[in-house]
């Protein structure tokens, strides 16, 4: 145990992947909001993330802290955005060193369980600890709404990237890196903060509002073509997006953007997993980047039951274009560039 973690330990997430590899699960659980907080002002900071989906009872808790409880092999249900079952310990792991899942089910009493590296590493064994409902309640940083309604609730704590021995500094980390949360959770989950089944994000409190890459609500948007083919586990859905040209655009719509520079760096494939951004812009190796080709964007939407044929990995932040799909798009390619440069 003591040489598996560290190893599970470096899987290599960045904060913005753990914390949306964790928001996975809150989607899949049905959730209709999801609260994300971590206090600039603590001196031990902690980060917790909160949802009122359908939570577990205890023996699933239990089942779902193993490491890898489920066979990536597995059929998924579509809808259903994990991939290993091992996303939320190895998430947690490569930033926090203290994990605690509490969650309450319609009709169940509320459980909860933390693993803790430390005691991992002294006694080295996977040591996880079950707490009854007086621990619970007596947990530090326990949002009290969990004990009434059903949800879950996960709390990382001696989180490394945000010790420091200055208080300044420490602050000063934690509030950068939420700013950087906010934006990657509005780029990557934006198909989730709309329509009629939109889920409500808040990070510090602040809702969050869905930031779509191709514009296309934006004065001068051109839609391109689209297409469906049938593949294992659903649909596999093409769409070609060309973005207004600056000339349509106000200086405010610029500002919101992040300035033009932001918006033509982003040119190339846009790849979802059902409807969650894995793959933002850059052609992978399919085309160069053309600097008249900068407001082409290709949308490509696959269902979770091609994780095997496309490579998906553990982060869920990178996968590979098999052959038959690469010869298609290198086709397809050509269309929105060549709209683009006119």
């Amino acid at each position: 145990p003591r040489s598996h973690i560290k190893t599970l330990m470096r899987i290599g997430y960045d904060l913005n992947s753990a914390i949306a590899d964790i928001l996975d699960n809150s989607i899949t659980a049905s959730s209709k909001n999801i609260k994300i907080k971590c206090p600039s002002e603590d001196d031990d900071p902690y980060l917790s993330i909160l949802d009122d989906g359908h939570g577990m009872s205890s023996s699933e808790l239990l089942q779902n802290m193993k490491i890898g409880c489920k066979d990536p092999n597995e059929k998924r249900e579509v809808g259903d955005l994990g991939r290993f079952g091992s996303g939320m310990k190895t998430a947690s792991f490569s930033h926090a060193r203290k994990l605690t899942v509490i969650t309450k089910k319609k009709g169940k009493k509320i459980a909860a369980a933390c693993w803790d590296i430390d005691e991992i590493e002294e006694k080295n064994e996977w040591c996880l600890m079950e707490l009854d409902e007086g621990d619970i309640r007596n947990l530090d940083y326990l949002d009290n709404s969990i004990l009434e309604s059903e949800g879950t609730q996960l709390i990382w704590e001696k989180i490394k990237k945000f010790e420091s021995t200055d208080h300044v500094d420490g602050k000063r980390v934690i509030e950068s890196s939420m700013v950087d949360l906010k934006k990657y959770l509005e780029l990557h989950f934006h198909k989730f903060m709309q329509g009629s089944k939109k889920i409500n994000f808040f990070v510090q409190d602040l809702k969050l509002k869905p930031f779509d890459p191709f514009l296309s609500s934006k004065k001068g948007y051109q839609e391109g073509s689209s297409e469906e083919n049938p593949i294992k586990g659903g649909k596999l859905k093409i769409k070609v997006h060309i973005l207004p040209h600056h000339s349509n655009l106000t200086q405010t719509e610029i500002d919101e953007i992040g300035g033009m520079e932001e918006i033509y760096k982003g040119q190339g494939l846009y790849i979802y997993r059902e409807n969650r951004l894995i793959i933002a812009g850059g052609w992978m190796g399919l085309s160069r980047t053309y600097q008249l080709g900068k407001l082409a964007r290709i949308e490509i939407n696959i269902p979770s039951g091609v994780d095997d044929d496309w490579s998906t990995d553990v982060k869920k932040s990178s996968l590979q274009l098999p052959q038959k799909i690469k010869n298609r798009l290198k086709k397809l390619i050509q269309e929105p560039i060549k709209r683009s440069k006119r």
